[in-house]
Formats: structure tokens, sequence, C-alpha cells
């Protein structure tokens, strides 16, 4: 039987949670340089996507190819370890025999692989005849 705190723990993580959700959502919204879903391409010159992606590519311009290499080594690995995390975390909440901690596992990773696809899906030109301003 839950007490009193426990409901009130699991209310204030999911409002928490919404919460966090309708920022990132807000962000997105925001960086987004046409909006959501325009079909045709968008060439952005202004806006804070903008201003940081020059940032972060005029800060790793001039590094030697060796150090490119260690960097796009860094980012891939990052991701195999917060995946390893992710694996270890599931298998530890199977172990436990705790469902609540499995499908918050499960949906982490679907969430992120959704997410990923998405991005993907986003960001690679679809490169048809003719091809859109961004694909010549």
């Amino acid at each position: 039987m839950e007490t009193h705190s426990q409901k009130n723990f699991r209310v204030t993580r999911l409002l928490g949670s919404v919460a966090l959700l309708g920022a990132g959502a807000g962000a997105t919204a925001w960086l987004s340089p046409g909006g959501l879903g325009e079909a045709d391409a968008t060439e952005v010159t202004k806006g804070a996507s903008v201003s940081s992606y020059r940032s972060v590519a005029g800060a790793v311009a001039d590094v030697p190819a060796w150090m490119a290499s260690l960097l796009e080594a860094a980012g891939e690995g990052t991701l195999v370890i917060l995946g390893l995390l992710l694996v270890r975390l599931c298998w530890t909440a199977v172990r436990r025999k705790d469902a609540a901690g499995t499908a918050g596992a499960v949906l982490i990773g679907v969430g992120t692989v959704a997410a990923y696809a998405i991005s993907v899906r986003w960001s690679a030109p679809s490169c048809g005849s003719p091809p859109p301003p961004r694909c010549r």
C-alpha cells in the first residue's frame, strides 16, 4: 500500500517530466529555422541555431586532422557509453523484477531511437528530381 508521500512523489515526478517535455518541445520549435514540417528547404542566415553552429564550427575549424578524428570518435564513444548505461539500467530493473523500471528503460531506448530517426529524416535532404536547393 502506498503512503501519501509516495503518491505525492509520483505526481511531482510526472509533472516534472511533462514540464521537461514541454521545455524540450519549446526549444525545438524556437530553434527550428522555418517552423516544423515545412516541405521546402529553408536557408538559415540568422538566429540562435545559426550563431551556435557558427561558434562551434569556428572553434573546431582549425584543428588538425588527428584532432578531428579524435573528436569524432569521442562523440561516437559517448553514444556507445550512454547506450551501455541504458542496457545496464534495464538489466538491473529486470533482475530486481521491477516492471516500472524495465518499462522506463525500454521507453527511454525506444524514444531515443525514434527521436534520432526523426532528426535524421528532417535534417537529411531527400534529393529527388528536381533536387531541393540544399542538394545542389
